[in-house]
């Protein structure tokens, strides 16, 4: 196995990663198509930039003019614009994102379905994910292990504002709520079963003493209990008679 040093041919290097298009010649593709073309050289489209001076390279490195329209990896969503692997989408002087037309109408598509988003010469935009453009890819040395797209996009941030919207008010509050009143409940009933337990220690204590203090008592005096009346003893046993023999 040959250990893999720099990037590819054609690509360049920004930080760690490199940029650039798996098929350079290729006159252009809709964005899932792009998605699966980074992908056959293990690579996603582009990430992980925070300015333009990667895109302008690569772009310049592929052979394209510098007005080239190519997709990255970012994509609008209800959250606001995030890269595909859902780190926020923050490029310094980018702006806001914005439709490549002055209006919807004029490019075709509604604010839905230019969700897309694609670099031209310093600026970002919106675009109608089935247009035909240029694209570039993004990778560290080697090869990604992960692969992004809108669907693990929209998996991700729905799973994210699940989790923050648990712990916001009031579902947080609620929680705890119940939390404490499920505490005083498990109190509550082992205070019972104490108090029960100690009562019925007491009655038995109470029992016990009352039958000692009968057995205790002194005995009555003489002449208090019915006289017996006497009989007199039974007479003697007569002895046989003698018989001849």
């Amino acid at each position: 196995i040959e250990a893999v040093h720099g990037c590819p041919s054609w690509w360049v290097s920004y930080g760690k990663e490199c940029f650039g298009s798996a098929r350079p010649d290729a006159s252009g593709t809709t964005f899932n198509t792009a998605l699966g073309a980074c992908r056959q050289v293990r690579a996603n489209l582009a990430l992980s930039f925070d300015s333009s001076s990667a895109l302008k390279s690569a772009i310049s490195s592929s052979g394209w003019s510098s007005l080239t329209k190519v997709w990255l990896g970012a994509a609008d969503s209800s959250s606001g614009v995030y890269f595909l692997d859902a780190n926020k989408f923050l490029v310094s002087s980018s702006g806001s994102l914005k439709f490549y037309s002055s209006s919807s109408s004029s490019s075709g598509c509604s604010t839905g379905s230019c969700r897309c988003v694609i670099y031209r010469f310093n600026s970002y935009y919106r675009e109608n994910c089935w247009k035909y453009l240029r694209y570039l890819c993004s990778s560290s040395i080697g090869g990604e292990s992960e692969f992004h797209n809108l669907t693990t996009l929209d998996r991700t941030l729905s799973s994210k504002k699940s989790s923050s919207s648990f712990f916001s008010f009031p579902y947080w509050s609620i929680s705890l709520i119940i939390g404490g009143l499920t505490v005083l409940a498990v109190f509550g009933t082992r205070m019972a079963f104490y108090h029960r337990a100690v009562a019925a220690q007491r009655r038995r204590e109470t029992a016990g003493t009352g039958a000692g203090t009968r057995s205790d008592l002194p005995p009555a005096p003489p002449g208090s209990y019915p006289v017996q009346q006497q009989h007199p003893p039974p007479p003697p046993l007569q002895q046989p008679a003698a018989y001849d023999n």
